[in-house]
């Protein structure tokens, strides 16, 4: 065993669920909807280049 958990929700857009999964950060791993999985990898890229004073 690992620790890992795996959690499902059911909402009706992915913006219902990215406030929470904010919350989790850096501790989760997103495994689908792919589509959420790159809002959060851009929205870090961003947060890091802006970070880095790109």
């Amino acid at each position: 065993m690992d620790g890992s958990i795996v959690v499902s929700f059911k909402v009706g857009s992915l913006d219902e669920i990215k406030n929470t999964l904010k919350g989790w950060l850096p501790h989760i791993k997103i495994l689908q909807p792919e589509e959420l999985k790159n809002i959060f990898l851009n929205a870090m890229k961003t947060w890091i280049c802006w970070q880095e004073g790109s």
